[in-house]
């Protein structure tokens, strides 16, 4: 078996580890979390993904087509109750710390990005979101697999000393999948996941020479990579401070420790 058959079979949950977690559903992206030095024009992404029955003409709404009120007699928000952002455009009224945001300029609201001829299934259309494709292709690969994987060429025959992504959740996305694997790893819980990697020990005994010694020379390459990770993230998440408030809410409690990875990175 190849290193990256292996690496392909085997780390189903994650570039380092399979993890167990109740399944939370923002997926963070960022750069790798271990001192280095500060470069001009050194950024962050952040992407969140929200799962679920979001009622979307009812957040972006359409206030001045009668066709929305016409379709929702009972549903609709009336129009003098919706925050006003744009011309034809309202949205919430729950939504005032989104409508501060988009009126200072940190916020844009993209519309009419689906697909042709829609066959209303969630999977599918989910599918086509992660991996980047039209409507009538498939793909095995995500958007954000693709890019890491061109900007790492070198991967996975030569292991990272820090993880390309991160993704708070407990496993990684389609949108991070690469021909060669997962471009990242998927953690629930920081602490958790130092916990579970610092009580992996490489064996100090030499690989013996037989047919699996290569495959069980990567296991322990693996354990050690997911030391490192674990090390890295655990120092990131002491050192970083997030002062501003929070909700209860389980977005708002990953948002948190995204701002703690960042700011101790």
């Amino acid at each position: 078996m190849q290193r990256r058959q292996f690496l392909k079979r085997t780390l189903q949950a994650g570039a380092v580890l399979p993890l167990a977690s109740s399944g939370l559903v923002a997926r963070p992206l960022g750069a790798s979390f271990f001192p280095r030095p500060a470069a001009a024009g050194d950024r962050v992404l952040v992407l969140i993904n929200l799962s679920g029955g979001n009622d979307g003409l009812n957040t972006v709404i359409p206030v001045d087509d009668p066709a929305y009120f016409n379709a929702r007699p009972n549903l609709a928000i009336a129009k003098a109750n919706t925050l006003r952002v744009a011309d034809g455009i309202g949205i919430h009224p729950s939504m005032t710390a989104v409508r501060d945001l988009y009126n200072n300029g940190d916020c844009a609201i993209v519309q009419s990005v689906g697909y042709p001829d829609q066959d209303r299934s969630h999977f599918r259309s989910t599918d086509i979101w992660h991996t980047g494709s039209d409507a009538a292709e498939v793909l095995y690969t995500g958007w954000l697999g693709r890019y890491l994987e061109k900007i790492h060429p070198e991967y996975p025959s030569t292991l990272p000393t820090a993880p390309f992504a991160i993704q708070i959740a407990s496993s990684v996305s389609l949108s991070l999948q690469s021909d060669q694997g997962n471009m990242g790893i998927a953690i629930d819980n920081p602490d958790r996941f130092y916990n579970l990697a610092n009580g992996l020990k490489v064996p100090s005994d030499p690989v013996p020479a037989t047919l699996a010694g290569p495959e069980l020379e990567y296991v322990r390459s693996i354990i050690e990579q997911s030391n490192q990770f674990s090390t890295g993230i655990h120092d990131a998440m002491i050192r970083g401070t997030s002062t501003s408030p929070y909700g209860a809410d389980s977005l708002s409690s990953q948002l948190r420790v995204v701002a703690r990875l960042i700011n101790g990175g």
